[in-house]
């Protein structure tokens, strides 16, 4: 059996105090975790510092730097839930269409879990944009049943004027169940 590094270095060194203080570091974290003083594996994990600068970024001058922004947020998907009131509001003042579409995908890695997702997704099915109401229905579709309360939207949007839209509202359907 093969013993972590670790543990292995620990039975080898002649060095007591090293040892001595690897043990009781280990103590400390043991004991933390067992008085919940910190959470092993945490519920709802606190946005980081590198998402608080995301979010901030989220009101930038720049189309480009808000449409980064939220493509950041997306990426790390469900453990930035907490940001999903931050990308709402985005969304609420966005009038450029590439980042409207932006935070919609956003909101889609992200997940129904998170509070006013599944809303804030129904209501882009009724965007203006064509490419905003496709990424909708596509999110929609991407969360499977866990999107069923949506169901009755992408139903009533079944009927788009542009094919693209009306086929990732189908797509959507037959994925949420």
């Amino acid at each position: 059996m093969m013993r972590p590094r670790l543990v292995r270095r620990m039975s080898t060194t002649v060095n007591r105090s090293w040892r001595a203080g690897i043990l009781i570091g280990l103590a400390a974290l043991l004991a933390a975790a067992c008085t919940s003083e910190i959470e092993l594996v945490p519920e709802n994990r606190p946005l980081t510092p590198e998402s608080l600068e995301w979010i901030e970024q989220l009101e930038a001058v720049e189309a480009q730097d808000r449409y980064e922004a939220a493509q950041a947020l997306g990426e790390k998907g469900p453990e930035v839930e907490l940001a999903v009131p931050a990308l709402i509001t985005a969304l609420s003042k966005e009038e450029v269409a590439g980042v409207r579409w932006g935070i919609i995908w956003a909101l889609g890695r992200i997940g129904p879990a998170a509070p006013g997702v599944l809303d804030t997704l129904v209501t882009a099915l009724s965007d203006p944009d064509d490419h905003i109401r496709h990424e909708a229905a596509r999110a929609l579709g991407t969360m499977g049943p866990s999107a069923r309360p949506a169901l009755p939207a992408p139903d009533a949007a079944s009927g788009d004027r542009n094919s693209a839209v009306e086929e990732a509202v189908r797509l959507a359907i037959e994925s949420i169940g």
